[in-house]
């Protein structure tokens, strides 16, 4: 089974073909589970890869839509009964001629019979009477691709049954009552479907009978770019990672949504945290994989995203100082030696190095970072122990201000240096904690606002050494784990933050952990679902999540590191934490992966223009829609995006510049030419000459007398030059052929492509 087109339901059947043989079908009785193949028609010519199966009228059809003259489909009159195949032949001089060459495929039967068709991975329904033998125009959708779909008002529950919890896709207390008598939707004058687009956006259309006004047509069909600001970034603050970068490339509105919108970043931040947080992993101390959690997901490992130095990360074997709001600050080599210390956005691929103070002797240097509400500044915070003579000095603490310092400050001398260890350091609303590495009964502070340091009273009573105890944030409260015991996992909560006398105990019995594992370290680090808490297994491969209302531990299948912590995922670029003054750098420059060139001038402004398509990737896998950039020589400073490209230019020289229009054509398609103007820096698209034949990447756009010209200089015998005499009118463009006869035999056979007049 491959593409949707090619999978068909009928009467509890699902039904596809081979992808190299197309005289069998083969079905799944859904009844039976049993695998059956039918006989398909005898003598078809065209490959199973151009043909479509479809379900019209309760009957199994397959259908040859490969010629651009006529749609043939074949029904099998009788379910099984191979001689039963008839063949209807339909003839497509009824549709419009600018696109009847094009690929018809049957979706639907509807009113009285008549067949619906849509126009592949294009824009238009059409619907063919049977009785009249022409076909109609329905209706222009938004889509590339279509299904027939029935409305059901019933609840999933009815399926499921009241064990299984049905989720609901918006915040509500559940689904208003509806009564719903019958068992099926007769459709006769309305027909309903699901209309999918490139970019995932789904929308239910009614196609309404042609005859209707277009207006009250138009006004039935609803799509995502209809609904207000607020209910848009309430659906997309739902998405995964990867859907948000793929929605990143829809449009202007949704990158500036996902980019600099803070209502988004609420909105995100707080729905992430509690129904699909995210985790960084860390391999022998380099952080290594992004992987985000799903409350429903048994298998996340398939939403894990490996974070490489070739698209994420500024270097290899990078050591995570801590995260706050998707940043992250890195370390690289080992603190009281030659480091570096980076503030990174690992999904941008973005990165800032932090201007560090000359290399001194004889030091022991950790790291913290942290974010002020009250400031919203950024800041990384280092204690640095001088050691003289053998012996260590008074720690000193250094502050550096992300976008506003040029060097490291002095703030004051530190009661205890930081631990080295991010499981040890805890940052609460603003304020890093960590602990004494000898006594246990106090736990100090470093306000990142005020930049004082303060010291808290830990728990009272505590026998564990504080080695082997964990300070972490757990739901916006400070608290300090003991993990050393074989049985359970002790947690203290400062319910009042900074009161000494809030410090209550929750044990946690691990009895319901797999047996082989439980004596094993379990370490907190974060809180998700219903207040569940999510722990590691301490230098292992297994995350569990204990559900306090239940008291038992389950696995969560997460895991490819040695060390987890929380990951608040941003789409912000760093710019806007450092300004435009400071330079951020990126681990892949756009200019290395895909970018094409053109060259022009605007009568009208008189300006000279270097048009460009980079094609930016997110997974290297699976490149993202090209971006047009433009510099304005002697009036632009840097390249401006100036919007989306349906094509990337072409690298070779097949672009045609006409009176300050570059044009370009499809390198899959030849029906298409894409141009761009280089006064209203606009993208606008062009129909090709009907009827072509040749592929597009053998033909040659040139400017020929101030007109657009598609040149065909792939036979041996002559040239095909079309003009189109009215520039923008399809039906102008006329064909010229250029006999090759008088042309030197020894060269005679050998491409010639048009230059100029």
């Amino acid at each position: 089974m491959w593409a949707r087109f090619q999978n068909l339901y009928a009467d509890h059947f699902v039904h596809w073909m081979n992808s190299e043989k197309n005289d069998s079908i083969y079905s799944f009785n859904s009844w039976t589970e049993e695998v059956k193949s039918v006989l398909a028609p005898r003598g078809l010519e065209t490959s199973s890869s151009c043909l479509t199966l479809v379900e019209l009228g309760n009957c199994l059809c397959l259908c040859d839509t490969n010629d651009s003259e006529y749609v043939d489909i074949w029904w099998m009159k009788e379910y099984g009964i191979a001689e039963s195949w008839t063949k209807d032949h339909i003839l497509k001089d009824t549709i419009q001629p600018d696109i009847s060459c094009d690929r018809f495929i049957p979706i639907s039967i509807w009113k009285d019979g008549e067949i619906l068709m849509q126009r592949d991975r294009g824009t238009q329904v059409v619907s063919y009477n049977p009785k009249e033998k022409k076909f109609t125009k329905v209706q222009e959708y938004l889509g590339l691709a279509m299904t027939s779909y029935i409305p059901s008002f019933y609840s999933l529950k009815t399926i499921i049954g009241e064990s299984l919890q049905v989720s609901y896709g918006r915040d509500s207390h559940g689904p208003s009552k509806c009564d719903y008598d019958g068992n099926t939707i007769k459709i006769a004058n309305q027909a309903c479907f699901l209309i999918s687009s490139h970019f995932s956006c789904i929308m239910v259309s009614d196609v309404m009978d042609p005859g209707r006004d277009c207006k009250e047509r138009i006004s039935n069909v609803t799509t995502i770019m209809d609904l207000s600001r607020d209910i848009m970034l309430e659906i997309l603050s739902r998405l995964s990672i990867k859907s948000i970068f793929c929605s990143k490339m829809v449009c202007k509105l949704w990158y500036n949504l996902l980019t600099s919108e803070p209502l988004f970043f609420n909105m995100y931040h707080k729905r992430s945290s509690s129904n699909f947080p995210s985790l960084l992993l860390t391999v022998n101390d380099s952080v290594y994989f992004l992987v985000e959690l799903k409350a429903d997901d048994s298998q996340p490992l398939k939403r894990n995203i490996l974070l490489s130095p070739m698209f994420h990360l500024p270097s290899p074997n990078l050591r995570l100082i801590g995260s706050c709001n998707g940043f992250v600050c890195l370390l690289n080599g080992h603190a009281g030696t030659n480091h570096s210390v980076y503030i990174s956005n690992p999904l941008l691929g973005e990165y800032y190095k932090v201007k560090m103070p000359e290399r001194e002797e004889r030091i022991r240097v950790a790291y913290a970072f942290c974010f002020s509400e009250a400031s919203r500044q950024y800041k990384v915070l280092r204690s640095v122990l001088k050691i003289s003579e053998g012996y260590p000095q008074v720690s000193e603490f250094e502050v550096y201000t992300i976008g506003v310092d040029e060097k490291w400050r002095y703030v004051g001398k530190a009661p205890e240096p930081l631990c080295k260890s991010s499981f040890s350091n805890a940052n609460v609303n603003g304020v890093v904690h960590w602990m004494n590495t000898d006594k246990n009964d106090r736990i100090y502070s470093f306000n990142s606002w005020t930049e004082k340091v303060k010291t808290l009273l830990a728990p009272r009573g505590l026998k564990t050494s504080s080695y082997d105890l964990t300070l972490v944030e757990l739901g916006n409260c400070l608290c300090l784990c003991d993990t050393n015991h074989s049985q359970y996992v002790d947690i203290w909560w400062m319910e009042e933050y900074g009161i000494a006398e809030s410090w209550t105990k929750d044990r946690i019995l691990k009895d319901t952990i797999q047996p082989n594992i439980r004596c094993d370290r379990f370490i907190p680090f974060s809180t998700w679902k219903d207040g569940e808490i999510l722990m590691q297994r301490d230098r292992a491969t297994q995350v569990v999540s204990y559900n306090p209302k239940e008291k038992k531990f389950t696995k969560v299948k997460v895991y490819l590191g040695f060390a987890a912590s929380r990951y608040i995922p941003s789409f912000y670029s760093l710019k806007t934490v450092i300004g435009e003054s400071l330079q951020v750098s990126h681990t892949h420059p756009k200019i290395e992966l895909c970018v094409a060139y053109a060259f022009c001038l605007s009568e009208v402004s008189r300006q000279y223009k270097v048009l460009r398509s980079v094609v930016s990737n997110f997974d290297r896998r699976n490149p993202q829609v090209s971006e047009l950039e433009v510099y304005t020589i002697g009036v632009d400073e840097k390249w401006r995006y100036v919007g989306e490209a349906p094509q990337p230019l072409s690298i070779t020289f097949s672009k045609a510049n006409v009176n300050g229009v570059v044009h370009w054509m499809n390198s899959g398609k030849n029906d298409s030419i894409y141009s761009f103007n280089s006064w209203t820096e606009e993208v606008k698209s062009l129909l090709a000459p009907r009827g072509l034949k040749t592929p597009s990447y053998k033909l040659v756009l040139v400017e020929l007398g101030n007109c657009l010209c598609l040149c065909n200089p792939n036979y041996s015998d002559y040239v095909d030059i079309w003009w189109m005499r009215e520039y923008g009118i399809a039906e102008s463009w006329s064909k010229i052929r250029i006999l090759k006869d008088t042309i030197q035999p020894d060269i005679s056979c050998d491409r010639f492509i048009p230059i100029s007049t």
